[in-house]
């Protein structure tokens, strides 16, 4: 093992005569080694210094006095942006654009750098940044058990009880032998001892040699973590992996709701999941035990890309993303979530077969028109849902008045996706004779995007004129509306 630290260079040679005479002497006692002790042992000579340095006096020779609190908030900033906290899903707004609105950021392999450089500006200054660096910890997918395994991040000083967020994927690529479960179980059984203290943990799937109980597993373990709050099962976007998720999840559908009931304090719980029967839109049985936790707050549920994309008429392909929150406090039943995201990859023949309870939670609308259903104002009318503030019809058949008759009141955000087989000056005329007569009374926001392919990725871009647009742009000028194009 010596031999092997040498050749890596993770020990010279004068370490090894140090150990040698250690050993010689009767004073390495290996059995008061303990992980808990290793953060100790590698800042130990970092201690050292800043030991020396108060003894003379002479900490702030080298830099000037600099308060604790405007440190640590730019050191907050800059590991929030190496490491960008997750977006809780009763704030997720489903976009179709861009939506310009994000604030300029840092290049993200800048900012490790300027972290590092701040952690040598001064000793005092060294733990602050690497105590913020190690909130997250992120293990990468296919991770070589035997060139980097995943003991290493639990030996690592930077992470420990200070690390808040954790994303790993399950499992390795290669669960042949029963043998290569035995380094990830490891793993997974010791996280709760070495990060006690986690409140998010991202589980990722791309390998489609697991089996449900791999999963089952998993959380049980996790379940460990009294202070969970945020959990999220991605499924990563393969042909193999899909259906193989899917089927794991329906084979120990009991018993994944059981672990699932396990996390005390979870808050929310976001996981890829497709439904087996068309629109159906109520809080799904298969989770109902989490309404009884009392912190529980919101579940979100995403189609995989691969299978909406695959079959855009299957009706188990319906939705892309639905989201329920919590609406009465008193009640641990599922009537006390309301749907507050709803993203539609085609037209319901109704809206209304949404309770009252969704009606008012209901935020968040995307729905895609296909031309499978047509809009009409007696099925599709949405004035009852008081909530709705931000709405986006991309519209794959030409763009009917019906829509925007059928829009709340409470609207403020509104993009309109139309085909290419319609003009700019249809649109137009349109939007403008809803807007002049009062429509939409609440709007703040309107974007207007022409659509130019079918079911493939397009770059748009803003278009800052309003040439396109003359007769809307006038009639959002004089309502004090922000109003953009895009192409």
């Amino acid at each position: 093992m010596l031999a092997s630290l040498v050749e890596d260079a993770s020990l010279s040679l004068d370490g090894i005569q140090r150990i040698r005479q250690s050993i010689t002497e009767g004073k390495l006692k290996t059995q008061d080694l303990k992980l808990e002790s290793l953060e100790s042992l590698v800042l130990h000579p970092l201690r050292i210094r800043q030991k020396t340095l108060r003894e003379n006096e002479c900490s702030f020779a080298f830099t000037p006095s600099f308060p604790q609190f405007v440190l640590q908030a730019l050191v907050d900033l800059l590991a929030d942006i190496v490491n960008p906290i997750h977006i809780p899903a009763e704030k997720y707004i489903v976009g179709f654009l861009q939506k310009d609105l994000q604030r300029p950021r840092l290049e993200s392999n800048e900012v490790p750098r300027i972290l590092k450089s701040l952690a040598l500006v001064h000793p005092s200054w060294t733990l602050t940044v690497y105590r913020a660096i190690g909130r997250s910890l992120s293990i990468p997918y296919c991770y070589d058990e035997k060139r980097f395994p995943r003991t290493a991040k639990l030996l690592n000083p930077m992470f420990g009880t200070w690390t808040r967020r954790m994303s790993f994927c399950l499992g390795p690529d290669f669960f042949k032998l029963e043998s290569d479960r035995a380094p990830y179980y490891f793993f997974i059984a010791s996280i709760h001892h070495r990060f006690p203290n986690l409140r998010s943990v991202e589980i990722i799937i791309k390998s489609f040699r697991f089996e449900g109980e791999d999963l089952l597993n998993t959380l049980q373990s996790l379940s460990k973590l009294q202070d969970l709050e945020n959990l999220k099962i991605e499924c990563g976007k393969s042909e193999n992996v899909t259906p193989t998720f899917l089927r794991a999840i329906q084979e120990h559908s009991s018993s994944f709701s059981g672990v699932l009931a396990r996390f005390l304090r979870l808050r929310t719980l976001c996981m890829s999941y497709w439904f087996p029967s068309s629109q159906e839109l109520k809080f799904p049985l298969e989770f109902a035990a989490l309404t009884s936790n009392r912190e529980f707050r919101t579940l979100q549920l995403s189609t995989p890309g691969d299978v909406w994309q695959s079959d855009q008429d299957s009706e188990s392909k319906y939705f892309r993303r639905l989201t329920w929150t919590r609406q009465n406090n008193n009640d641990y039943s599922m009537n006390a979530f309301g749907l507050n995201t709803l993203q539609l990859s085609h037209l319901p023949t109704s809206f209304r077969s949404l309770g009252n309870v969704d009606r008012r939670s209901l935020t968040t609308l995307q729905v895609e028109i296909t031309g499978k259903v047509a809009w009409n104002f007696a099925s599709h009318s949405l004035e009852h849902f008081e909530s709705l503030r931000d709405v986006e019809i991309i519209s794959k058949v030409p763009f009917r008045d019906a829509v925007l008759e059928s829009m709340p009141s409470s609207v403020e955000s509104l993009l309109v996706a139309f085909p290419r087989t319609m003009n700019f000056s249809d649109i137009d005329q349109m939007l403008k004779r809803h807007i002049s007569i009062g429509g939409l009374p609440s709007l703040k926001h309107l974007r207007i995007a022409r659509l130019y392919f079918d079911n493939k990725l397009y770059t748009y871009w803003r278009v800052k004129t309003s040439s396109s647009i003359p007769l809307t742009s006038v009639a959002c000028r004089e309502r004090g509306i922000e109003y953009s194009t895009w192409f």
